[in-house]
């Protein structure tokens, strides 16, 4: 038996606790259920064999995973398997229940039962499958021991937003079967908020052997209200802009249409149920996966204007890189890659006809909760910025990335004709190491400063390269009197440059493909006290990206937009071409070379 056939026969004579009916039988299932089924059964048929599920509340799906537990282990022998959840408590309560789902079962849908206590369920000969139970720790450092000297071959883990850190996941991981043909590891949770559950989701989203399955609380049949009852007179009507952004989204990505009756079922629930908090009905009944990783507190950026930036993002493919850093300047590479160990994620080519602006934000320099480095490029028009490309690290060393902003300088140069070509904007973080990668451009570009010696032989290479960096790095003050290429970021300074940056992304002049940044400034939140010079991403989640997309919009609105207003014309016009130009080469040296 293989892919769950003959689970709908099983769910057919197993009983469960219902909260509206009681005791009854598990079928038919409920939409979400069957959504749920048939989305494991495709990933199994291709190979996947570890899915991570995203659920709302009050969807049958820990009921159905539940019933899974007893079906799988069942049907395949000799299997060993855990049920990992958050709480000593929740553990107890499901064994109960787990236990009375089993004896429910008639004699021909199950084995006799050997052991049955507070630590496992084995069933005997033939089937010899075993259950255990187990809980995640709640405090730090004790949740080691989770899975270990376990050899793990089916995994039910369950409420994982609810789990401490990434050693709990980690260390079970690590006790999983990684070629035992039958095996099966399904993670579960409701968001929680931003978490160690929201790593492991976007990275099932993209992950070779895993399968991400997201449950809208739009496929359960029973969420919806009846037309003519006094809640449809209450809430009905047409849908409002931004319904019909996230009705739109979900059309688009899952083909679903949404009916006045689920619409208005929505509005109930946001209204009366949830006091019209839109951070805490979204946690518990998503419309969309990244509407469910919601922090708590006052959102910077509303959750209606992060969804029409999603909508509005780029349907290009964009292209990978990774940069292998040498010991010197000049036997430094860039080659292209996965996704998953991107450094550099290129969403357009230069453009010879294009303006183009670039932020720099070194590790933690404007702030401890800044921990990146983050390098954007921003094609600019009067009235329009799209990011066209980010490179983001975590980890690094200070002057390789005053290499990367020169390679990203030096790449986006724009040429006009032979004769001309368009300044590149660039402005950098200079808090704390901000200023370490500051002297690294101007050695660079003095001195010469991390060349080979012996590129510094070759005087006439190391002029041209140099005099080419000499114009890449000319200060901003060269174009517009007064401007800086440095900003140090007080909380004032970082204040004014958030407002504006939401004040540009309401209006719709941002266009922004990274859905990393998208993330960023939803996860934006005011200060517990409403403090205007507190806005710092929520839950400790990273911000590097937005703060520096901050500066960006800063430096267009303060300069840029007034000069380029004299050569381009705005976007919303249709000026500027927009093709993609050459991709990017290996070896940026050579290209410094050859253009100098």
């Amino acid at each position: 038996m293989t892919h769950l056939d003959g689970f709908e026969d099983f769910a057919a004579h197993l009983l469960i606790p219902s909260k509206e009916k009681g005791r009854a039988p598990l079928a038919p299932l409920y939409g979400t259920q069957e959504y749920c089924l048939r989305e494991l059964r495709a990933g199994l048929e291709a190979g996947v064999r570890e899915f991570v599920v995203l659920k709302g509340r009050q969807q049958g799906l820990t009921t159905l995973l539940d019933a899974l537990d007893l079906f799988y282990l069942q049907t395949h022998h000799g299997m060993v398997g855990l049920l990992a959840m958050d709480d000593p408590k929740n553990v107890a309560f499901r064994r109960l229940v787990l236990r009375r789902m089993l004896e429910s079962l008639p004699k021909s849908h199950r084995y006799p039962v050997n052991t049955n206590n507070a630590d496992m369920l084995e069933w005997g000969p033939p089937n010899g499958s075993i259950l255990m139970f187990a809980a995640v720790a709640k405090r730090e450092g004790t949740a080691d021991n989770l899975g270990r000297s376990k050899g793990i071959n089916y995994l039910h883990a369950d409420e994982c937003g609810a789990w401490p850190n990434q050693s709990a996941v980690s260390t079970l991981q690590a006790a999983l079967a990684e070629e035992f043909p039958e095996r099966l590891y399904v993670w579960g949770s409701t968001a929680q908020g931003p978490n160690v559950f929201k790593d492991q989701w976007d990275t099932a989203q993209h992950a070779a052997t895993q399968r991400a399955i997201f449950i809208g609380w739009w496929r359960h049949r029973g969420y919806r209200v009846r037309r003519g009852t006094a809640l449809w007179k209450q809430y009905a009507g047409e849908a409002t802009r931004d319904e019909q952004t996230w009705m739109r989204a979900i059309k688009r990505r899952y083909a679903v249409t949404l009916e006045p009756e689920q619409l208005v079922w929505y509005r109930y629930q946001l209204v009366e149920k949830f006091r019209g908090d839109e951070t805490m009905l979204a946690q518990e009944h998503p419309c969309l996966p990244e509407d469910a990783f919601q922090a708590f507190g006052e959102k910077f950026i509303a959750m209606t204007t992060i969804q029409h930036l999603r909508e509005l993002r780029a349907a290009e493919a964009p292209k990978f890189y990774r940069y292998d850093f040498g010991r010197y300047l000049d036997d430094t590479t860039l080659r292209r890659c996965g996704e998953s160990e991107a450094e550099l994620v290129v969403y357009e080519e230069p453009d010879p006809n294009a303006v183009y602006l670039i932020a720099a934000h070194p590790w933690g320099s404007s702030s401890p909760t800044a921990a990146a480095f983050v390098c954007q490029v921003w094609r600019v028009w009067p009235d329009r910025l799209k990011l066209v490309a980010e490179y983001h690290v975590t980890t690094g060393q200070y002057f390789h990335f005053a290499w990367v902003i020169q390679h990203m300088v030096a790449a986006y140069r724009s040429f006009a004709s032979s004769k001309s070509w368009n300044p590149v904007y660039w402005i950098l973080e200079l808090g704390w190491g901000g200023e370490r990668v500051l002297r690294e451009l101007d050695r660079i570009q003095n001195l010469g400063y991390g060349y080979s010696p012996v590129a510094l032989e070759d005087r006439d290479r190391l002029t041209n390269m140099t005099a080419s960096i000499e114009y890449f790095f000319r200060r901003a003050d060269t174009f517009s009197a007064g401007s800086l290429r440095q900003m140090k970021s007080t909380p004032e300074i970082r204040t004014r440059n958030l407002i504006s940056l939401r004040d540009e992304v309401g209006r719709g002049h941002l266009l922004i493909p990274s859905e990393p940044l998208i993330d960023e400034l939803a996860a934006l939140r005011r200060g517990e006290e409403g403090d205007v010079d507190e806005i710092t991403a929520g839950a400790g989640q990273p911000e590097s990206r937005a703060i520096t997309a901050a500066m960006a919009v800063t430096l267009w609105l303060e300069q840029v937009m007034a000069e380029v207003a004299e050569v381009l014309a705005p976007k919303e016009t249709g000026g500027g071409p927009e093709h993609v130009g050459e991709e990017l080469v290996g070896n940026f040296l050579s290209r410094l070379k050859h253009r100098g």
